[in-house]
């Protein structure tokens, strides 16, 4: 599991939902999900706003290797322009 904190450029909110479709459909052939979106109620200004994604994958390596995806890297310039910070924390279900 883990949670990404994405500050996204507002003026580029378009791009960063075209990148979010692909990047999902990568991390599936890859067995990984966002489990939950969460928009954040308070933005940080400057022209972002904020999502917390809860995602999981079978195992680090997943996702590590949905990482070096080549697919992947394909859309680093668009999300270049649309994600202005990033925040991972990797974690676990205590239940699982």
């Amino acid at each position: 599991m883990l949670v990404a904190t994405l500050d996204v450029w507002s003026r580029a909110a378009g791009d960063f939902r075209r990148y979010e479709a692909a990047a999902t459909e990568i991390m599936q052939s890859h067995g990984g999900m966002i489990e939950r979106v969460i928009a954040v109620e308070e933005p940080p200004g400057d022209g972002l706003f904020s999502e917390i994604h809860i995602v999981s994958f079978p195992d680090r390596e997943a996702f590590d290797n949905y990482r070096k995806d080549e697919r992947l890297a394909v859309w680093m310039e668009v999300r270049s322009r649309a994600i202005a910070k990033t925040v991972i924390v990797f974690g676990a279900n205590p239940s699982a």
